[in-house]
C-alpha cells in the first residue's frame, strides 16, 4: 500500500512540474512579445519624431519664402483689381439687359455663365505621393527619389511603408 501512495505522489509530482514548465514557457514567450512590441514601439515613434522634424524644417524654410516674398510690393494685385469692377459693371449691364428682356418676354433666355472653360483641355498632375509610389515601382530608392522630389528621405520612406500595408 506504501509503494501505490509513493508511486501516486512520484506522478502528481511529474504532472506538476510539467504544467509549472508549461506555465514558464508561456511567461518567457509573453515576456519575448513585449519586448519585440516596445523595441517595434520605439523604432516607429523614432521615425515619427524625425519625420515631424523634417516637416518642421520644411515648414520653416516656407515661412522664409513666404516672408521674402511678402516683402516684395505685387504690382499684379493692382492689375486684377480694375478687372474684377469691370466684371462687376458688365454683370450689372447684363442684368439691365435681362431685366429689360423678361419685362418684353415672359421666358427669360437662358446664357451659360462660363463657356470659356469647356473649351480648355484639362490637364490632370500625379500628386506627390503618387508620383513617389510610381517611381519607387520603377525601382528607384527612396534616396534618389527624396533627391529628385526635394522631399525628405524619411518622408519618402514614410509614404512607401503605408502604401505596403
Amino acid at each position: 500500500m506504501e509503494y501505490l501512495l509513493i508511486f501516486i505522489s512520484f506522478l502528481l509530482h511529474i504532472v506538476t512540474f510539467i504544467v509549472l514548465r508549461h506555465y514558464y514557457l508561456k511567461q518567457q514567450a509573453y515576456h519575448k512579445e513585449q519586448q519585440k512590441f516596445q523595441e517595434e514601439k520605439k523604432e516607429l515613434e523614432q521615425l515619427l519624431m524625425s519625420y515631424l522634424i523634417e516637416m518642421k524644417e520644411e515648414n520653416d524654410r516656407l515661412l522664409q519664402v513666404v516672408q521674402s516674398n511678402t516683402q516684395r510690393p505685387s504690382a499684379p494685385k493692382a492689375k486684377e483689381q480694375p478687372a474684377s469692377t469691370s466684371f462687376y459693371q458688365e454683370n450689372k449691364q447684363t442684368e439691365t439687359i435681362n431685366a429689360s428682356k423678361t419685362v418684353t418676354k415672359e421666358e427669360p433666355e437662358y446664357r451659360p455663365l462660363v463657356d470659356a472653360i469647356e473649351d480648355e483641355p484639362v490637364a490632370y498632375k500625379k500628386s506627390y505621393q503618387a508620383e513617389i509610389i510610381d517611381r519607387y515601382a520603377r525601382g528607384e530608392t527612396p534616396e534618389m527619389i527624396a533627391k529628385a522630389m526635394d522631399r525628405g528621405k524619411t518622408e519618402v520612406e514614410l509614404i512607401i511603408k503605408f502604401h505596403k500595408k
